[in-house]
């Protein structure tokens, strides 16, 4: 392409047809004609060249046509990011010049105004690409008209719906739709009916439709899965660091779903404490350009709401073997650090390792130990003096972090509670008590000796 853009400037190759450019071309450059058709085509779909009003082609960029896409706002205004390597600022469009372009749209622009002290203004040339996005929003129907209402509120209006939409739906409820741009009008077609408004799974539904999450794993994924044991044997600890005598415990919330670290605590001689942060070893299973390798990349991350769970990984290791559950091996990468008294580190060391954790316990119940409920404190008498020297150490970490100059974050969280239909019954303030302030510390640590 670039070859082509240099010929048309230094030829002279601007303002003619598109035969009389595929032709020219041909003559300087001798490549097929079939490919010149095509390769001008695709300059043509990406701005790089424009017709005019005598359908002449020009190179855009020498017109200061910048191209870009639309980031608009419920007032109406809009951004344009540049399609640029470099940190240009947005360029705004009022509403009057975006010439029927949409959030989303691949848009060339035309600067009309550059004040010294503020975003350059533009206005929208020519859309190069409509937003194919599929988008989430509602049905509401006012004076007979239906209309879909998006969730995302960078779109500036109430789009019509159109009457070939095989999928029809009512006042209120949830939808999937795709917009279609004839000659600046837009409408949405529905492609996806996801329940009413406002429940539950109609709103998970359409959290994970607007951020193209996974719901299910291919079938390659899933057998690559299946075919992993899921205990773990000899041949699987060899040559790792033998943890599993170790009063090993999980401490998560009530409502986790899997479990992906422990720790552990020894009294080495007075003066001198073993902290071991266990992790999961999920890299012993998941090797490098496998599919379940592939397919967590993609995913990046596990995503968690009130009621269900699509993870990373699939539910045999995210909830099986790579889960750190009690009364099983499991393989795990250990940092055991050697600490004072005062929670100076003496000595590290990093391990693979195995692993058997003797209790999968919550922060409540660690919570209920440190306040001194009897009940509790005799169903875990084997580790209540562990709680409490981690608790200790957890202490002493914490003000080692404040004297270095800590900043927190301390945003609150929400707790869900969902009753047996599906519906949001209650929500509330998560409490930080020392159990969760305990685990973050350690983790910081580990962290840090890393």
């Amino acid at each position: 392409m670039e070859r082509l853009i240099n010929t048309i400037i230094e030829k002279h190759l601007s303002y003619l047809s598109f035969d009389e450019l595929v032709n020219a071309l041909y003559k300087f450059l001798g490549i097929n004609k079939t490919k010149l058709e095509k390769y001008v085509n695709e300059m043509i779909a990406n701005g790089t060249l424009m017709f005019d009003d005598r359908q002449t082609l020009f190179i855009s960029s020498k017109k200061g046509y910048i191209k870009g896409v639309i980031i608009g706002n419920r007032k109406g205004f809009a951004f344009c990011k540049q399609d640029t390597k470099d940190e240009e600022k947005d360029i705004f469009i009022a509403k009057s010049n975006l010439n029927g372009a949409i959030h989303g749209d691949t848009v060339l622009v035309q600067i009309v105004n550059k004040p010294a002290d503020s975003n350059p203004e533009g206005r929208v040339v020519s859309v190069l690409k409509p937003n194919s996005n599929n988008i989430i929003g509602k049905v509401e129907i006012s004076s007979g008209v239906t209309y879909f209402v998006p969730d995302d509120d960078k779109y500036s209006q109430n789009i019509k719906i159109s009457k070939n939409s095989k999928i029809k739906a009512q006042n209120g409820d949830k939808i999937v739709v795709t917009l279609n741009n004839e000659h600046g009008k837009i409408s949405a077609e529905i492609i996806e009916l996801l329940g009413k408004s406002e429940s539950l799974k109609a709103e998970q539904l359409g959290i994970i439709r607007s951020y193209n999450l996974k719901e299910e794993f291919d079938s390659t994924t899933l057998n690559e899965a299946i075919r992993i044991r899921n205990t773990v044997n000899e041949k699987d600890i060899k040559d790792r660091k033998d943890f599993r005598k170790l009063r090993t415990i999980t401490i998560d919330g009530v409502d986790a779903r899997d479990f992906d670290d422990a720790i552990s605590i020894q009294t080495l001689k007075p003066g001198v404490t073993r902290l071991g942060v266990h992790i999961a070893d999920v890299s012993h299973y998941v090797t490098p350009g496998s599919a379940l390798d592939n397919e967590a990349f993609k995913r990046g991350t596990s995503v968690y709401f009130p009621d269900m769970v699509l993870p990373m990984l699939p539910r045999e290791l995210s909830n099986g073997i790579c889960s750190l559950n009690p009364n099983v091996d499991r393989l795990t990468l250990s940092v055991v650090m050697d600490l004072d008294d005062d929670c100076n580190v003496l000595n590290s060391q990093v391990f693979e390792s195995v692993i058997h954790s003797k209790a999968r316990m919550t922060y409540d119940e660690v919570t209920a130990i440190l306040e001194g409920h009897e009940q509790t404190r005799a169903k875990y008498s084997e580790f209540v003096e562990d709680i409490e020297k981690y608790n200790e150490l957890s202490n002493k970490l914490e003000k080692l972090r404040k004297q270095r100059g800590e900043i927190r974050f301390d945003v609150p969280e929400c707790f869900i509670e969902i009753d047996k239909n599906g519906n949001i019954e209650n929500i509330t303030r998560r409490e930080h008590k020392d159990s969760h302030e305990l685990i973050e510390s350690f983790m910081v640590l580990c962290n840090e000796v890393v």
